[in-house]
């Protein structure tokens, strides 16, 4: 097998792979461009039952591979399949950077209250909280069975709303959304093209969907970028294709809608409507998005009270009032890439929002006792005693309490610091981040049958289902 390489007119890097023997419908043609890789143009045969994975290599020295991850270990490297008439290719694991996985949601949805816990070496992993003792934690996941760990690791813990379930969840194709041509001066329209969970777009382009958005709304997603961020963001719009602000009164008939703005050093909110001047509510700079190239989005809105807030990972950066109503007209949202640089987002997901703010959990190294917040917002200071799937045991002032579990929002344990544990003895590193939420720090010892095996330095010997990972970092990248 060979490979041909040309850059086009265009500036996009094409690869033609060559199999002597095969037709060329059974060749792979990869498009690049801006550093991504986007989809290959020749897949699988059509009518094939075959179950296949639509995964993203990304190499050490930043080429891209799109395919299917088939196994993975230290000492055969990474075996990968970028077509199902050619022989998977092979690569030293120490010149693999990261994979972008497919994810797949649980077989079997946990009946369970979800929670997510940290501990001290960076690790934080989602599921339910089984058991804690004077000395251990048994934490029960979907993906890796009952995880054990020793409790003086252990630095929080949030507990999820029991009724709080995503209205929209994951991204899984391009049906159901609205693609539409960005009509920008001196700028090319592209469009977003979907690939294992993530939608990605390199030229100016424009995507949207009806979500049916409840009053008060939270929109979630993971953004991911490569030179200029320059991305606009329509909340509760009823047109689902670009609007151009210019000509705005020139097109055609929309309701009105906010526009969130975000670029490399800035957030800004505007409200657009026709025949009315657009109205700006302010901006307001954003650090991380100049220092870093990928963040996680958080929206509130809450159209009783007219407000718009951002958050950019945890953090409120801002939150905007429109004090002459809420001129949302419609229950959609759209995403417009203004085509400089590349973008993704990836873990898209809306929720009903109960219009508060939480407190993000705190690491209480210093601390000599346990900070207990309940849901009313009540807080106890004191030790956790032991938890039970249904109770906690609490040592106070006043004396010991029971209290139902349900009551408790989050637990910020006191004297834990944060520790980079040395990973065990055998095998490489790898940093995994899970596909709701998550990460764990591995020495991975095998990856193979859709499974991920490895020991960490908290939990010991592992092995989790492997479409529980929407990413996963190989070495100390």
């Amino acid at each position: 097998m060979f490979g041909i390489l040309r850059r086009m007119s265009s500036g996009t890097m094409m690869i033609r792979f060559h199999v002597p023997g095969l037709s060329r419908r059974t060749g792979m043609l990869l498009a690049l461009s801006a550093g991504w890789l986007i989809t290959p143009l020749f897949a699988q045969e059509s009518g094939s039952t075959e179950k296949r994975f639509q995964d993203l290599l990304r190499l050490a020295n930043g080429d891209q591979l799109a395919g299917e991850i088939l196994t993975a270990d230290p000492e055969s490297g990474v075996a990968w399949r970028h077509d199902s008439k050619v022989a998977p290719a092979n690569f030293k694991y120490s010149a693999v950077g990261e994979i972008e996985l497919e994810a797949v949601e649980p077989p079997v949805k946990p009946s369970w209250r979800r929670s997510l816990i940290r501990l001290s070496n960076g690790d934080q992993l989602a599921g339910r909280l089984r058991k804690v003792t004077a000395t251990n934690a048994v934490f029960q996941t979907w993906y890796g069975g009952d995880l054990t760990f020793l409790r003086d690791r252990w630095q929080w813990i949030i507990f999820d709303d029991e009724t709080a379930e995503p209205l929209f969840a994951g991204l899984k194709g391009a049906e159901g959304w609205t693609l539409g041509d960005v009509s920008m001066a001196r700028v090319q329209s592209g469009d977003w093209v979907y690939n294992a969970g993530a939608f990605y777009a390199t030229k100016a382009a424009s995507i949207a969907r009806n979500l049916n958005l409840p009053d008060r709304a939270q929109i979630q997603f993971d953004l991911h970028w490569k030179g200029t961020l320059n991305l606009a963001f329509a909340l509760y719009t009823d047109y689902l294709h670009p609007v151009n602000l210019t000509n705005k009164d020139t097109e055609p008939d929309f309701g009105g809608f906010y526009s969130l703005q975000l670029n490399s050093y800035f957030a800004n909110v505007l409200m657009v409507k026709q025949k009315v001047p657009l109205q700006y509510l302010g901006q307001v700079e954003v650090p991380v998005f100049a220092k870093k190239r990928k963040a996680n989005i958080d929206i509130r809105v809450d159209k009783t009270g007219g407000s718009i807030a951002l958050l950019v990972d945890g953090e409120l950066v801002k939150q905007w009032v429109d004090k002459t109503g809420f001129a949302g007209e419609g229950a959609g949202v759209r995403m417009v890439h203004q085509g400089q640089g590349a973008i993704r987002f990836s873990n898209f997901r809306v929720m009903a929002w109960n219009g508060q703010f939480d407190e993000p959990p705190t690491i209480r190294a210093t601390a000599e006792e346990d900070l207990v917040t309940l849901r009313n917002g009540d807080k106890l200071i004191g030790k956790v005693r032991s938890i039970s799937e249904d109770m906690i045991d609490l040592e106070l002032i006043g004396g010991n309490i029971e209290m139902p579990l349900r009551e408790v929002k989050k637990i910020e344990f006191a004297g834990v610091a944060d520790s980079k544990m040395a990973l065990p003895e055998g095998g490489e590193s790898v940093t995994g981040d899970f596909s709701d939420r998550g990460i764990v720090h591995l020495n991975l010892l095998e990856l193979r049958d859709e499974r991920l095996r490895g020991t960490s330095p908290n939990l010991g010997s592992v092995d989790f289902r492997l479409r529980a990972f929407k990413r996963l970092v190989l070495g100390n990248q």
